[in-house]
């Protein structure tokens, strides 16, 4: 802006009231644009705050006034929103007009300029207009920063609350960081949202790490202040916020500052530091970050796809980041040029009057005939079923292969006979609109490694159906929808978890389960990924494919453009408790996802909830012993041990019994080998699947009961790729390490030739470090020794006498208590005279 720009003679506004919005760090940057603006133009500005005790936290100026609540004329006054980038939000947009209002109400959690000025950024403008701590709050730092600042580094770590998936800034940076930092001889100032993270940081960098405590019940915490100071004061008063905005001031006074991609705290702590030697990690280069504008999330995309970001397309390939697929567009329908093969696979077991019915369908789509190839599996029908006069061009008949019989071993056997680059698996009795399988491909364009579902509403088939011939020309017409009166149709119940999930863009990864087979396609690479079908399940074998699908790394997009009527109702719907109770004990035993189909104990199931992996190498049989052991004492029942070891170089040649070479090995052999629930493997594959978690553990450190539940509830809640568990002031090496299966799979997907497969996981899930010592492991040295059977039996019958003596003593003093006033005053008066 130019020195002679003013508003102050034109400008109309003369009271700007804002209602800040967001995070602590978003409401100062909004604060700051409107103090800004309110100077410009002479006006008054008052702040309607909601969020803690205003003056708890900033300085007090004449020139804001500060409400709880809007003045009683609100309704009255004109109301401007800020828009927020998912709503075309931009700095180019985020303009306030000062010439059109006398009194204004601004809602607004970004920077804003004036309409009538050139265009300002937050960089070139906010700093001295940002709102200054309170008093006690300055205190607070001049006390901190003069007893422990000397060289001293701020790193602000943001973990709980970041919900952009398409960046991500993974703990080993700031380790990485850290480690530069400290080389350079200086202290690090942490200023973090994650406990785990803060645990973590003190426990690689020890004395290096500095932080204010916001949980002052937690003894360990650093720094005590001392009392009387401002600190000691502020701690009193029990303001939420007032730690987080310490914690900010604290990083201001650091040389610089180290910060959090897309963070608004980690910007407003660098705008009030100032140094130029400020940064974000990471920051591509399609970041908008550091006074460039929030754009809208496609724009956003488009522009990290130019950059060569890492969750963009890379050699054709888009890396999504679990099961938000929004980085994908499909092109419209009809404006595109297919190039992929697809068969079509139709398992058929009777009822020939529907099967025509969906054949004549599928010759009126208008995806490219000569791409598109049909089989048709006859699963042992009587009479054989036929191929009617409409049918597609390329449309094959075959028999179900000997030796089985059900959806799943015809899928097989028509998967074994297709040439497609996709398969498209659909039901005998689908009724698809003229565009559905171009709609399903489209997608199968962009990647290979996702599962496309199709929609579908269910009609009552009645006595009278339509004629193929009337089915092929209305779905070649465009004019399915006018087969069925849709009012009496009815929506599958996908639709409701696709609803909830935003397009399963935020299924994570419960995705799979809306991966039913009436149609559903999946590129030929992803099906012998997964092994093809189950041949042993009757019902459900769609969704344990989706299950075994969403192990191997797959994305699943629904697409309500790929429209189709199943002619009947579902079994689900006529026959729901009996199809579930049919499905409970072959869906329990292979889908560990169905947690409520396995709360029994003392019980295993044929896929593991988790796969503990345990390297032996040089460990002692003891420290091997203990963490199998440990393991094998989970919460979770369905957990199993693959324990690792040169187990082929074990015979039964004369040796040595007490100085075998290989005594520790054969003395865990011997300790395992007959538990069902341990593996002894000379190597593992790369992943566990269809076991969703692996964890890594070292011989020599248990686990404890409750650890594997709690770290795949750590992983859930974000569905990270990998969590890390560090050794106390260790070297980097990790002690354990969970890995989410799909997680891992998704990276060898898409993996080039030495990539590191954890930069993809963190990419395309994320992942995250705690201290590892804190509950999960522990050292098997410190692990108490368990009490034998006997001891315990000892320790019980001890305790039963000892509660039956204390119920005898109870009972006798009930009794006394209940006997008559006179008859106790009578036996003291007998007591006394006893005595003389």
């Amino acid at each position: 802006m130019s020195d002679d720009w003013s508003l102050a003679d034109s400008a109309t506004l003369e009271h700007l009231i804002l209602i800040p919005r967001g995070g602590l760090g978003n409401r100062i940057r909004a604060i700051g644009a409107a103090r800004r603006l309110c100077s410009l133009s002479d006006a008054k500005l008052t702040v309607v705050w909601d969020f803690g005790n205003y003056e708890a936290l900033f300085a007090a100026g004449p020139e804001v006034e500060v409400l709880d609540r809007l003045p009683a004329n609100a309704d009255s006054l004109r109301r401007i929103n800020v828009p927020m980038w998912s709503e075309g939000g931009t700095r180019n947009n985020r303009r306030v007009p000062l010439r059109e209002d006398h009194t204004l109400i601004v809602q607004s959690l970004f920077w804003f300029c004036a309409a009538e000025e050139p265009l300002v950024g937050e960089d070139e403008a906010l700093r001295e207009w940002l709102p200054q701590p309170a008093q006690a709050i300055q205190d607070t730092v001049t006390e901190i920063t003069s007893a422990h600042f000397t060289r001293t580094v701020g790193m602000h770590i943001r973990q709980g609350d970041n919900n952009r998936r398409l960046v991500v800034t993974p703990i080993e940076d700031f380790v990485r960081e850290a480690e530069r930092v400290i080389a350079e001889d200086h202290t690090i100032f942490l200023a973090t949202d994650s406990a785990e993270t803060e645990q973590l940081m003190r426990s690689r960098f020890a004395d290096h790490i500095i932080v204010f405590p916001k949980n002052w019940e937690m003894p360990f915490r650093w720094p005590r202040l001392a009392p009387g100071g401002g600190g000691t004061e502020l701690l009193a008063a029990g303001e939420e916020l007032v730690p987080d905005f310490v914690d900010m001031q604290l990083l201001a006074a650091c040389e610089y500052v180290i910060g959090s991609t897309i963070s608004s705290y980690s910007r407003l702590a660098a705008r009030y530091n100032g140094s130029p030697r400020c940064l974000l990690l990471p920051a591509p280069p399609m970041h908008p970050v550091w006074g460039r504008g929030l754009e809208p999330e496609r724009k956003w995309r488009d522009r990290a796809k130019a950059a060569g970001d890492p969750g963009a397309e890379r050699d054709g390939q888009p890396r999504i980041r679990r099961n938000d697929h929004s980085i994908l567009s499909a092109p419209e329908l009809g404006q595109w040029e297919p190039r992929l093969t697809v068969s079509v696979v139709i398992p058929a077991y009777g009822r020939q009057d529907k099967l025509d019915l969906t054949l004549a369908s599928l010759a009126a789509q208008t995806y490219p005939s000569h791409l598109m190839q049909v089989i048709v599996v006859d699963d042992g029908s009587d009479p054989p079923l036929r191929l009617p006069e409409i049918a597609p061009e390329n449309t094959t008949l075959i028999p179900s292969a000997p030796g089985g019989w059900g959806a799943g071993h015809a899928l097989n056997t028509g998967v074994q006979a297709a040439d497609g680059e996709v398969i498209h698996r659909l039901d005998a009795d689908m009724l698809l609109h003229r565009d559905h399988v171009e709609a399903s491909m489209r997608w199968h364009h962009l990647a290979d490694y996702l599962v496309v579902i199709g929609y579908k509403r269910f009609v009552d088939y009645g006595a009278d159906p339509h004629s193929p011939h009337d089915v092929h020309n209305a779905v070649a017409a465009g004019d399915a929808d006018k087969l069925f009166d849709l009012d009496q149709t009815h929506p599958s119940w996908i639709e409701t978890v696709i609803d909830a999930t935003d397009g399963l863009r935020s299924a994570d990864a419960g995705a799979y389960r809306v991966g039913t087979g009436q149609t559903i396609s999946f590129t030929h690479r992803l099906w012998d990924a997964c092994g093809g079908a189950d041949t042993e399940l009757i019902r459900g074998q769609d969704v344990e494919f989706s299950f075994r699908a969403a192990q191997a790394g797959a994305v699943f997009v629904p697409d309500p453009q790929a429209r189709a009527f199943h002619l009947g109702l579902s079994e689900m719907l006529t026959r729901t408790a009996e199809g579930t109770r049919f499905r409970e004990p072959y869906l329990g035993n292979r889908v560990p996802w169905r947690r409520r189909w396995r709360q029994e104990t003392g019980r295993q199931w044929m896929v593991p909830y988790v796969d503990v992996v345990v390297e032996v190498g040089t460990a002692s049989y003891e420290e091997a012993r203990a963490t199998v052991v440990g393991a094998l004492a989970s919460d979770i029942p369905d957990v199993r041990v693959t324990l690792v070891g040169r187990w082929s170089e074990l015979t039964d040649e004369r040796r040595p019994p007490l100085d075998d070479h290989l005594l520790d090995l054969r003395l865990l052999h011997e300790s395992f080998v007959h538990d069902a629930r341990v593996r002894l493997q000379d190597s593992v594959p790369p992943t566990s699947a269809p076991v969703p978690f692996r964890f890594h553990c070292s011989p020599g450190w248990v686990l404890n009961a409750d650890a594997l539940r709690r770290l795949v509830e750590l992983a859930d809640s974000q569905c990270d790729g990998i969590v890390s568990l560090a050794p106390p002031r260790g070297s980097g090496a990790s002690i354990g390490r969970l890995e989410r299966t799909a997680a891992i799979a998704r990276a060898r997907w898409l993996a080039k030739d030495g990539e590191d497969l954890d930069d993809i996981v963190a990419t395309a899930f994320g992942t995250h470090w705690i201290d590892g010592t804190q509950w999960a492991l522990t050292p098997a040295a410190d692990k108490p020794k368990p009490a034998s059977v006997t001891a315990l039996h000892d320790q019980i019958r001890t305790l039963k006498t000892e509660a039956a003596r204390w119920e005898k003593e109870a009972t006798r003093l009930k009794r006394k208590l209940q006997e008559p006033l006179s008859k106790k005053l009578l036996e003291a008066a007998r007591r006394r005279i006893t005595r003389r």
